[in-house]
């Protein structure tokens, strides 16, 4: 019940604030942005939550991202300083040797990823700050450099597969995914999972901070990740009539989740008959986590700007 309050609660300070869309230059001029009831609602739900973290429960960090990363951006975007603070203190808390050698410890997973993609949006938004205010208290050298080790690792060990033995490496597998013929009733194994594009999130979020920072990352690293991600996004989509545009359409139709998404309402109690929907794409819980990763595509360089900005574009045609 808490977690339900706390999110509905982000989506208020969200909605409230009315957030600048991609104007990050306003992040230094929009100070005092919060009002008296949403600093309430802040000090009440906010705060207790990042405090009270257990960064030993792999599950609960899953939960930090979906929870967090609004209010995260909005203390950042309305120099919210108290917030800023709240997971700056966050952050080196993580950064502590026994809390971050049992991070390393853990065996890859989505809950592992999703909680690496927002320490990568913490560093993106403390450069923002960085980039408009010349204040680097927000700055943690340390953290970029983590994070971009998990990342190599994330990118260059075996990938997992339904099946089969892994790939040598998740470009591999991505590859394989775009280009294979899809087995009768396995059409799912093609489906490039969402784990997949938190990497392309994290390496969009460290290449923008190169961009600004005097901080030595691997450039050959971030760019094949991120030449394979506009890869997916030209090759795993299909444009809709109204301009907008659906992931792989077709692609999870047999996964077992999807068997019965043909049927409309009542379907029965007992396990009925599969009824496949052949060009069903991803389903909002999954998708929900490609706008933010657009975004930081988007920002990764100048050069594929539009190319995803027309993306953002298509989705608002889409939904």
């Amino acid at each position: 019940m808490l977690k339900l309050i706390i999110l509905t609660c982000s989506f208020l300070i969200l909605s409230s604030c009315s957030l600048p869309k991609k104007n990050y230059s306003n992040i230094a001029t929009n100070s005092g942005a919060f009002s008296r009831q949403e600093n309430a609602l802040w000090d009440s739900f906010i705060v207790p939550y990042v405090k009270n973290t257990n960064f030993n429960n792999i599950i609960e960090l899953y939960d930090f991202c979906t929870y967090m990363l609004i209010p995260m951006n909005a203390a950042f975007l309305y120099q919210k300083h108290e917030g800023m603070t709240l997971f700056k203190d966050h952050v080196n808390t993580f950064l502590t040797p026994s809390i971050k050698n049992n991070y390393i410890s853990l065996s890859k997973s989505i809950n592992k990823i999703q909680y690496l993609f927002l320490l990568s949006e913490y560093c993106k938004l403390a450069q923002i700050y960085n980039n408009n205010t010349n204040d680097s208290q927000f700055l943690i050298p340390e953290l970029i450099t983590f994070i971009e080790s998990e990342l190599s690792q994330w990118w260059n060990d075996p990938a997992w597969q339904w099946d089969t033995s892994p790939f040598p490496n998740l470009k591999s597998r991505i590859d394989w995914k775009l280009t294979a013929s899809p087995e009768l009733h396995n059409f799912y194994k093609k489906w490039i999972l969402d784990e997949t594009f938190y990497v392309f999130g994290i390496a969009g979020n460290l290449k923008f901070i190169t961009r600004y920072s005097s901080q030595t990352l691997d450039q050959g690293l971030l760019n094949d990740i991120l030449e394979t991600a506009q890869r997916v996004f030209q090759e795993g989509i299909q444009h809709e009539p109204n301009g907008g545009w659906v992931l792989q359409p077709g692609i999870p139709k047999d996964h077992p989740e999807f068997w019965y998404a043909g049927y409309q309402s009542n379907m029965p109690a007992d396990l009925p008959e599969k009824k496949l929907v052949d060009d069903i794409s991803w389903d909002t819980s999954h998708f929900m986590r490609i706008p933010v990763v657009l975004e930081c595509l988007r920002i990764s360089s100048q050069e594929n700007e539009l190319f995803y900005q027309e993306l953002q574009q298509g989705l608002g045609y889409q939904f």
